[in-house]
């Protein structure tokens, strides 16, 4: 091996310069792969943990009109802040100097405003109104470009669907077979599916704000599709076992109601025919 004066001689000073610089270079970049992989490795960072989906519900015109953004007097929090578009309920809360109680366009909260938007109007009387069929070509796009805007553009949160519950019979018998079909698994398109559960001489869709306790998922989902009537009053899933309620178990199951009919606002879509009218407490 020639020695690194011979080198020097034979290369002449420049090559012998270059050469020994690429050697340098392969020295320092073999040192720094070997020092990098002695290092121990740091663990992987986890990414944030993914928020569940909404779980999306069915809304009354009433039970919209509370998301406006005011304080919820219970909890002492402010509401959240939804719009409705052609029956499809948005979140805006992200945009609350918009929509919010001091926001320019504070009145389309708690409302179905797609009419009025389509006639690019303020007027309250267009509010919660549905004739959408009648809208002519140009009040058509004006309200697709909004509902573009909100669904696309801005990606607000869709939370459920406007349902309207004007003309539902609620004085007719709903039978085994009806109840079955409206237990919260069925599939339907710009809406969630019904939930109804009887307590008492009533039946309630609790599709309207409780989906997650009696729907497909929920822990009260026995009590879906069917009257729950003496099951919710002794506590037990499914138990019709003694149709006899005492007294006792009528102040629970009145109790039930007074949640189901004045605490949650689930609407009554019918009656359950069993004979037990329960009073609210």
């Amino acid at each position: 091996m020639p020695s690194l004066t011979g080198l020097r001689t034979t290369l002449g000073l420049q090559e012998y310069e270059e050469w020994t610089g690429y050697v340098l270079i392969f020295l320092l970049t073999f040192l720094l792969f070997y020092y990098a992989n002695l290092q121990p490795k740091p663990p992987p960072q986890l990414d944030e943990e993914p928020k569940e989906d909404v779980i999306k519900r069915n809304f009354t015109v009433e039970q919209l009109k509370k998301f406006t953004g005011g304080l919820n007097e219970k909890t002492r929090e402010n509401y959240p802040i939804y719009v409705s578009l052609k029956r499809v309920v948005y979140d805006v809360s992200s945009a609350p100097q918009h929509y919010g109680p001091d926001g320019g366009y504070a009145m389309f909260s708690g409302n179905e405003v797609g009419v009025a938007l389509a006639k690019m109007s303020f007027d309250p009387e267009l509010f919660n109104t549905f004739n959408f069929s009648e809208l002519n070509f140009g009040e058509n796009e004006a309200l697709n470009d909004w509902i573009v805007k909100f669904r696309d553009y801005k990606s607000y949160p869709v939370v459920g669907y406007l349902k309207d519950i004007e003309g539902i019979d609620v004085g007719r018998i709903i039978k085994e077979k009806e109840f079955k079909r409206n237990d919260g698994s069925q599939k339907v398109e710009r809406e969630v599916a019904s939930i109804y559960v009887g307590c008492g001489g009533n039946v309630f869709d609790c599709s309207f704000g409780g989906v997650e306790f009696y729907g497909p998922s929920g822990p009260y989902k026995n009590f879906a599709g069917k009257d729950a009537t003496w099951a919710l009053a002794r506590m037990k899933i499914d138990d019709t076992s003694v149709k006899e309620l005492d007294a006792k178990e009528m102040k629970v199951l009145g109790d039930w109601r007074n949640t189901f009919e004045v605490k949650k606002g689930y609407p009554i879509v019918g009656k359950t025919g069993n004979g037990i009218d329960v009073e609210l407490p």
